[in-house]
């Protein structure tokens, strides 16, 4: 089987990074910086103009040349979809599909653990490890003062981005775009083998890896931010926290 570059269609705090940096050493297609769509970052323009125009056209012709001529030099991208434009998103689906991509759809199964990770790091400012090493210390010590989680953001939040996700699943159950599924849970959960099941997704993905591949170290166990043990110093947090197990409990 030939391989494909990949797109990824995930939401923010779902537990990514480690997936996407495997999956992109094991990719002979170029890697570029995460959600590269986003407004401040390497195609943020295509986003920013349609943003401001609702141009169509303009945003297909983006995306087309964002993706480029060559086949060979298809960028592999990661796409956070509750961060900008449903329509981007949509039209960036289609795009990759009719390009031959292999296409994701990365979610977390404890959908309040993710929003929990969510507002600690809008909260905080520390949204990967090396920020929270430099800015824990200074909210424990006092020196920072996190920003207060609102109730009512919890409430828009868990509500849009329900809404994305299924806008993006209905898009490719209808448009029939062949895909791949994964919670976070399936790769990175209580007894599951993260290595094995890294290596199954890639293989349906097009890549095959042997068990003792390099790239697989990105599975291990390691790497934890701390995040809780500043959590009651977060105003708010407790709040949110119990709120989002409400709103996000299973209906019997």
């Amino acid at each position: 089987m030939p391989q494909k570059p990949w797109l990824i269609l995930t939401l923010r705090r779902t537990g990514g990074t480690s997936l996407t940096t495997f999956l992109a050493g094991i990719s002979p297609f170029p890697s570029i910086e995460h959600e590269p769509f986003n407004i401040d970052r390497l195609f943020g323009p295509v986003t920013r103009a349609f943003r401001d125009t609702q141009d169509l056209d303009a945003l297909r012709a983006g995306i087309a040349q964002a993706l480029g001529d060559d086949p060979a030099k298809r960028p592999n991208i990661k796409h956070c979809f509750d961060v900008v434009p449903p329509a981007l998103t949509a039209e960036l689906i289609r795009a990759c599909a009719a390009r031959g991509y292999a296409i994701l759809l990365y979610t977390r199964g404890d959908e309040a653990r993710r929003l929990r990770s969510l507002f600690l790091a809008l909260s905080t400012g520390a949204w990967g490890g090396a920020e929270a090493r430099r800015i824990y210390p200074e909210i424990r010590a006092g020196r920072i003062t996190p920003k207060p989680i609102k109730e009512l953001n919890v409430r828009r939040r868990l509500a849009e981005d329900r809404k994305r996700l299924a806008l993006v699943k209905g898009q490719l159950a209808q448009e029939g775009i062949a895909h791949s599924c994964r919670h976070f849970e399936e790769l990175f959960g209580a007894g599951v083998d993260s290595a094995v099941e890294a290596r199954k997704l890639a293989a349906e993905m097009g890549s095959e890896v042997a068990p003792d591949d390099a790239a697989l170290r990105w599975f291990d166990r390691g790497g934890k931010q701390g995040s809780e043990d500043i959590a009651d110093l977060v105003p708010g947090y407790p709040q949110a926290v119990a709120l989002l197990d409400q709103l996000c409990k299973p209906s019997s």
